[in-house]
């Protein structure tokens, strides 16, 4: 159940966030950069919500954090272009190799967050 609350939260997430860009900023120029914060955060919320409260270990904890972003972009992408060309194709494979990204960029920030937290003492006074 933990995997499908995971899921769920990174839709959510990530579909708030695309309607909320294509509502405010639109989709063309450099505002396209701007929807790599959708992978970006879904992965994020999802690895945070897996890492708390899911079981497993890293392989379960991809499975629950990876495959909601990706199948979100190549739907969106689909959705707007259907690939009829090489282009196309590169396109598509360009936007899920940027969501790839993304999304573990998201679970690599959660990751090292806990590791560090993890790592200080609760004695240790706070040095800032």
């Amino acid at each position: 159940m933990d995997l499908v609350r995971s899921w769920v939260l990174a839709a959510a997430v990530y579909l708030a966030l695309n309607f909320t860009l294509s509502v405010t900023v639109g989709y063309g120029g450099w505002t396209a950069l701007l929807y790599a914060l959708c992978p970006f955060l879904a992965g994020i919320a999802a690895s945070a919500y897996h890492a708390e409260r899911g079981t497993g270990g890293w392989g379960r904890h991809l499975l629950a954090v990876l495959p909601v972003p990706l199948g979100l972009e190549v739907y969106g992408v689909l959705l707007h272009l259907i690939p009829r060309d090489l282009r196309d194709w590169g396109l598509l494979l360009g936007q899920l190799g940027t969501a790839t990204l993304a999304t573990a960029a998201g679970l690599g920030v959660v990751m090292l967050t806990r590791l560090l937290l993890a790592s200080r003492s609760e004695h240790e006074p706070y040095a800032g």
